[in-house]
């Protein structure tokens, strides 16, 4: 039987037929699941603003995460169906979709993914969150973002890792 949501497993499923001269043609479903990636749980980041991809890609690679950063959310929502990824990590103000309309078509693609949505903003409308787990705004700390992404997605942080407190981040966007 398929998934109706099929980016909501994280297992890959593939039907093969083979001939058998006694049994004629038999089909079989195999399941297999993805490389795991040692507790690392892979985040798909998408934000138009490159200096902020760049620094908030490096800083959640620092703390554990792997990233997979995008800059058009057009191009994003394409990727989507061909990524695997534990989480989904948006800005709010970008051309073509805003993060909450990117969201709203990730949870209908992937609705056990969570979704986080960044913005400058310390507040949006409720209307703008419906089909986001997580809103972070102006004047968050790093520290409660990462903390949440990790608390959402069940991952831990690595041993390597110093913990640095960064009180804000900056209005990049």
């Amino acid at each position: 039987m398929k998934d109706p949501h099929p980016f909501s497993s994280r297992k890959l499923c593939l039907s093969i037929t083979w001939r058998d001269s006694s049994a004629g043609s038999v089909w079989h479903d195999s399941c297999i699941e993805p490389p795991v990636n040692h507790g690392m749980a892979t985040v798909f980041y998408v934000d138009d603003n490159a200096r902020s991809r760049r620094l908030l890609s490096s800083i959640l690679t620092e703390c554990g995460f792997e990233v997979i950063a995008e800059a058009d959310p057009v191009e994003a929502l394409r990727r989507c169906k061909e990524l695997f990824f534990d989480l989904a990590l948006l800005d709010y103000k970008m051309p073509s979709l805003t993060g909450s309309q990117l969201a709203k078509q990730i949870k209908f693609l992937a609705p056990d993914i969570p979704v986080v949505l960044i913005s400058s903003y310390t507040v949006l409308p409720a209307s703008e969150l419906l089909f986001v787990d997580a809103h972070f705004g102006h004047g968050t700390s790093l520290d409660d973002l990462v903390e949440a992404m990790r608390r959402l997605t069940n991952s831990k942080p690595p041993s390597r890792v110093s913990r640095r407190s960064v009180t804000a981040w900056p209005d990049s966007t």
